[in-house]
């Protein structure tokens, strides 16, 4: 194929991105995005809406989810691509995860109740369907007038270690790669450096998780510097696993990301990614 503007990784309202999955779809089209995911974290509900509307625009599209993993230090993401999302196994883990997540909002509720922030679950304001986040809980915190800005909301009181905040995973990473297997996907290490491994630890970790089923390293991501995805480039081909690439857009929740481009505004571009990611995603998509 020829190269062109792409984004694997991007957020809709069904999970904490600020635009609709269609709206969202629409804005990547503005944009010159030709191939896209969606990959809401724990849910597929937007997947059939954002799939009509790339299709009606001309788009190619790719079912995608972020599931988050057990993590001891930083956190562990992984992403799925080209699964099938009627899947039962998929659908049962997504159900859990669902209610763990509803679980994890109440208690941070109370913990900043406990501060004197007092808020009730109502305040977030989470339409129906749509799957909580801490970055709903941030909004809410700021329309209460808590903190002046969701940053200050989330490095104060909802990152990982602060005092409000509080874990939601479930499953291991094995378990979540093999989920995503299992259901006929591709499974993507999410922004790895949030791992917060050092250099060879971290090639341990990726043929630790290629023995898993891991079949890829988000190699290309909006938090890395040019650098950072040079060298995920190198430790994945290592390990032997594809290096793909996504923004990590989530519209007005994260305003400092673009869709489809990474720091300084470099395009991410199909060029980048490796080629067989995406020849199996064509038989997919």
């Amino acid at each position: 194929m020829l190269p062109c503007f792409v984004d694997f990784h991007c957020h809709s309202t069904s999970s904490d991105g600020s635009l609709p999955p269609r709206e969202l779809v629409q804005s990547a089209h503005r944009q010159g995005v030709h191939w896209m995911a969606l990959t809401d974290h724990d849910t597929t509900a937007g997947l059939s809406e954002a799939r009509a509307e790339a299709e009606a625009l001309g788009m190619r599209f790719t079912n995608g989810i972020e599931l988050s993993a057990t993590w001891e230090n930083g956190h562990c993401h992984i992403l799925g691509y080209g699964f099938d999302k009627e899947n039962p196994a998929l659908k049962e883990a997504i159900a859990c995860f669902q209610v763990a997540r509803s679980g994890r909002i109440q208690k941070m509720v109370d913990k900043l109740g406990e501060l004197g922030l007092s808020m009730s679950v109502e305040d977030l304001k989470i339409p129906p369907g749509t799957s909580a986040g801490r970055p709903h809980l941030a909004k809410a915190m700021v329309e209460k007038g808590f903190v002046p800005t969701m940053d200050e909301a989330f490095e104060g009181y909802l990152v990982k270690g602060a005092v409000a905040y509080v874990d939601k995973e479930i499953y291991t990473p094995q378990e979540v790669i093999q989920l995503i297997a299992q259901a006929g996907g591709f499974a993507v290490l999410a922004h790895p450096t949030s791992l917060r491994l050092k250099r060879e630890s971290f090639l341990e970790c990726l043929i630790e998780f290629k023995g898993f089923g891991l079949a890829g390293v988000e190699a290309y991501h909006s938090s890395h510097s040019r650098h950072q995805c040079n060298r995920l480039v190198r430790q994945s081909r290592e390990a032997g696993l594809w290096a793909v690439g996504g923004s990590d857009y989530h519209g007005d929740a994260k305003p400092w990301v673009k869709m489809g481009r990474l720091k300084k505004g470099r395009k991410i571009l199909s060029a980048w990614i490796s080629p067989e990611f995406l020849e199996q995603l064509s038989t997919k998509s």
